[in-house]
């Protein structure tokens, strides 16, 4: 009689056993092996071989004997591989230890792809994955011991609160500063805490919480702080010793939100969030709207909405309802709707965008952010920016003047005159009334006679320039080493917007010894509170609502090792 062979089967005992087959000769009973010598079934269970040898030892001794040395055999060349195995298996131990060398090519595709992951979040999570190659050693830690110590004069701070998912209120503080590395001039920025909070805004306590961050860091000495204009936080300000900076962008999100909800487009306005909101909250409709998009060769793009919080979001809206002006037109004349703009309201929204767009370069310039920016210098741009004014913003100025001189009333002009002098792109003061020049001079010059600035010995690659014949025109003693200093400075020619100040004094330090611990104190303070903002949107998407129940100690520290990273990654 044929019997069938257990499939994939490697022990040797199965060479005496099989199973009854069907018709299409596959197994009857995979349970219920046959002897091929005696035709008995013996029951067995998962493929189990005990029974199998028991019958044979006692019905077939020989058969059994012979399984016995087939057994032996078999176990002797398996031990024999297992020892070949893992003494590959050591090797392999050992060269899984040698990390992969940094000039390798393994090393920078790795480095790369680590880049591209970093400011998703998952990097803190992929290194704890299967998946992880160990030989590969991520570029920070021990790799960045052999800098050179930073030299740290002063540290900007900028802090707000926020609300997680959770219903939790947090203080974020960010720190900027102008720092030395290897001779050349960096800003970098750096989270310092992001803690719970767990008492009401109070003035008294904001300015307690800000202070405590201050000492825990050991900086008193240090800094200057920049925060949002809301009432709790500018009174907050008043109550610490430090230079208070109010963030730009909010002093300007505040002066346009009042004109445009109090002035002549409200209605207009108006409309057109209720035009959005037709097509947006309408899958029908906003397909009606693509198919006469398409039908004016014009790329299917929906309309944008705009949100209260975020004033050049309102542009952003009409500059995209202006773009799509017929299309939006033809698809409510053909739904007969009551939401149709008049020549007329489609003209005010021509002048609005025209206004408007001057104060979003306030903030972008060439597609590049320019006042929230948080690796390059931005305090020194804020005087020399809100001096132009071209015909519009000056026509606009007239409808919100009157909330905007009282939020600019808030500036620290000592401090942004300073940081705009020692910006080589706006030291010749132009931004600045003629008579008020000479006295940001005068400021500067006490500044370097002042005993607590000490003179840098930064070497320089530019030989020493000639003096100019400003050098010569001071009436102070030629022994005056403040007057001096500054006659050498002013003979330096202006560089351009687009040039980075921070490069021009890494090269320039050493031919001007008394400034640079001057221009990185004022230089390092940022233009607004955006680089504590953006710690909020990071914060925002480590707390999601699957995560709603992380501690405090473990966002603070997840905030600020994925920012530490991104700028050791750098």
């Amino acid at each position: 009689m044929d019997f069938v062979s257990k499939p994939h089967s490697t022990a040797p005992v199965w060479e005496y056993f099989g199973f009854k087959p069907n018709e299409r000769g596959e197994p009857i009973n995979v349970n219920e092996p046959v002897c091929r010598l005696c035709f008995k079934t013996v029951s067995t269970k998962a493929g189990n071989t005990t029974n199998l040898r028991s019958h044979l030892k006692h019905n077939h001794p020989a058969q059994f004997s012979e399984l016995k040395t087939k057994t032996s055999a078999g176990e002797g060349s398996s031990r024999a591989g297992e020892g070949s195995s893992r003494q590959v298996a050591i090797t392999d131990a050992f060269a899984r230890q040698c990390k992969y060398k940094r000039d390798s090519a393994k090393w920078r595709t790795l480095t790369d792809i680590a880049k591209e992951m970093l400011p998703d979040m998952r990097k803190m999570h992929l290194l704890k994955n299967k998946f992880q190659d160990n030989k590969y050693e991520i570029p920070f830690g021990s790799a960045y011991t052999s800098r050179k110590t930073m030299a740290i004069d002063c540290v900007a701070l900028t802090g707000d609160h926020w609300t997680s998912v959770s219903n939790s209120n947090y203080l974020g503080v960010t720190a900027q500063t102008v720092c030395v590395v290897n001779k050349v001039w960096q800003l970098a920025s750096f989270v310092l805490t992001v803690e719970k909070v767990n008492n009401r805004h109070y003035a008294v306590n904001c300015a307690d919480h800000f202070f405590s961050v201050v000492e825990s860091w050991k900086i008193e000495q240090k800094v200057t702080i920049g925060n949002d204009c809301a009432r709790n936080m500018m009174a907050a300000a008043r109550q610490l010793p430090f230079q208070h900076m109010p963030c730009v962008a909010h002093i300007l999100q505040r002066s346009i939100t009042v004109c445009l909800y109090s002035g002549a487009f409200n209605a207009v306005l108006a409309k057109c969030r209720k035009i959005v909101g037709h097509f947006r909250h309408s899958p029908a409709n906003i397909m009606e709207l693509y198919k006469e998009q398409r039908a004016l060769d014009q790329e299917n793009e929906p309309l944008i909405q705009d949100v209260s919080t975020r004033w050049n979001s309102t542009l952003f809206m009409i500059r995209r309802l202006l773009k799509n002006k017929e299309a939006v037109k033809a698809t409510l004349d053909k739904q007969r709707h009551k939401l149709v703009l008049s020549a007329a309201e489609w003209t005010k929204l021509e002048k609005l965008a025209a206004i408007l767009e001057p104060c979003r370069h306030v903030f972008l310039t060439a597609d590049t952010d320019l006042l929230g920016g948080e690796t390059y210098v931005s305090c020194s741009a804020v005087l020399p920016v809100s001096d132009e004014d071209s015909t519009y913003i000056v026509k606009f100025k007239t409808a919100f003047m009157k909330d905007l001189s009282k939020q600019k009333a808030a500036l620290n002009y000592d401090w942004l005159k300073m940081a705009t002098v020692l910006d080589p792109c706006f030291k010749d003061l132009k931004c600045l009334p003629r008579e008020e020049r000479e006295a940001v001079w005068k400021k500067l010059e006490e500044l370097l006679q002042d005993g607590s600035i000490k003179a840098t010995s930064e070497p320089t690659d530019e030989p020493p320039k000639k003096k100019g014949p400003l050098c010569f025109s001071s009436d102070s003693d030629s022994d005056d080493v403040g007057s001096n200093a500054l006659s050498l400075y002013k003979a330096e020619q202006t560089i351009s917007e687009t040039d980075c100040p921070l490069q021009w004094w890494s090269a320039h330090a050493g031919a001007h010894p008394q400034l640079p611990t001057l221009a990185r104190k004022y230089l390092a303070s940022p233009a607004t509170s955006v680089p504590c903002e953006r710690g909020f949107s990071l914060a925002g998407n480590i707390i999601q609502k699957k995560r709603a129940a992380l501690s405090s100690e473990n966002v603070n520290r997840l905030v600020c090792l994925i920012l530490l990273l991104a700028w050791l990654m750098e």
